[in-house]
């Protein structure tokens, strides 16, 4: 942001913790998505993994979990994720066409970022807030 950002960027800062929070992979080849420590799974709030692969490198991306015709390789997946993340995992639908793995906005229509749906977001964690409160 450098030494002296601007009123807008200043203003966009305080956001940031609200938007990472909706902001998922979508899979498309696997490729740019680590296993272990990007959200990629369709499960919120995280949308990461439970637990960490049984024996898979730290730097394991969801290609690894694919066969070549770009299904998903059920055996593997059974055994390296506990049965609450396999289950999520085997949920997501692949495309047998190779596509590009794609960031999109978890609370929107199609995947599209909205204010009105991080302002919702927003709203539900202020509620969360206060119950705990």
């Amino acid at each position: 942001m450098g030494s002296n950002p601007s009123f807008t960027w200043r203003s966009i800062q305080p956001a940031r913790p609200l938007l990472m929070g909706g902001i998922r992979w979508s899979v498309g080849d696997g490729s740019q998505i680590n296993v272990a420590s990007d959200p990629w799974l369709p499960r919120p709030p995280t949308f990461k993994l439970i637990a960490s692969p049984v024996s898979l490198p730290p730097s394991a991306t969801v290609s690894d979990l694919l066969w070549d015709d770009r299904s998903w390789n059920e055996g593997l997946i059974q055994a390296e994720f506990t049965s609450i993340d396999a289950e999520c995992i085997l949920q997501i639908s692949t495309s047998p066409a190779p596509t590009l793995d794609s960031l999109h906005w978890h609370f929107g229509a199609r995947g599209a970022f909205s204010v009105r749906s991080a302002y919702s977001l927003a709203l539900r964690g202020r509620r969360k807030l206060g119950r705990v409160l």
